[in-house]
């Protein structure tokens, strides 16, 4: 605009200085004048309008920016919920409860990931205004914390329903073999797991966790497989 408009500028004014010549040897018509009237007339008529325009886009970028550093704000206050949401993950040892701590830890995946879609086009944003993009570590950080959490409540969840299987079914339909590779797995499971709150947690006790590795040592000492196959035998 800023290149177009005198240019045309400069055009209308040559257009002007011809007109002038043209008065002196021809006669123009009504309409022939009126149009020239308003060829003539075109900058004084549109310069007002830019200057509208130029107003409006401002007005509009101003209410922008407020709307981006809002969503920013609330960005950072969810982060922040998310992180003391799962850091209480780390007290939650009660074992009737583990379905809903499932549950909990599928919410705070599901929030991540809305977050994670809120961050991108908020960086986008930020990139149209020319900010400096915001980086929000603290999503990945939240979603590692998290991890953890995610295995040892599912785990021990389907360790439960496997246990109850066993305890409760029809013990002379268990297979011994697959009984003894179903605790061999979960075993290896629970191993991986407390390694990997050995490292992150920093000594901190999780109830659930100690209780599966109890539970499952006790089913590995007391050689409940062997018990089913002195059974079926």
């Amino acid at each position: 605009t800023t290149e177009t408009i005198p240019k045309l500028q400069k055009n209308i004014s040559e257009a002007a200085k011809r007109l002038h010549f043209l008065l002196d040897h021809y006669i123009f018509t009504e309409e022939e004048i009126a149009l020239n009237r308003t060829t003539l007339n075109w900058p004084c008529k549109i310069a007002p309008i830019f200057e509208s325009n130029d107003e409006i886009v401002a007005e509009a970028k101003k209410q922008g920016e407020t709307h981006l550093g809002d969503r920013r704000e609330k960005v950072m206050l969810d982060l922040n919920k998310l992180m003391v949401k799962v850091e209480e993950f780390n007290d939650c040892g009660d074992m009737d409860m583990m379905q809903q701590y499932v549950k909990d830890v599928m919410q705070v995946q599901k929030k991540i990931n809305e977050l994670t879609g809120e961050i991108e086009f908020i960086n986008k944003e930020e990139e149209l205004f020319q900010w400096e993009i915001s980086n929000y570590c603290e999503i990945d950080q939240i979603a590692t914390a998290l991890e953890p959490y995610q295995k040892l409540f599912s785990t021990v969840l389907k360790w439960q329903r496997t246990e109850k299987k066993w305890m409760d079914g029809a013990f002379l339909e268990l297979d011994p073999e697959d009984v003894e590779g179903a605790v061999e797995e979960f075993w290896q499971e629970v191993y991986k797991i407390t390694k990997t709150f050995a490292k992150g947690t920093k000594g901190k006790k999780t109830e659930s966790k100690d209780k599966l590795t109890a539970t499952t040592r006790r089913h590995r000492r007391t050689g409940l497989p062997s018990v089913c196959l002195r059974s079926l035998g």
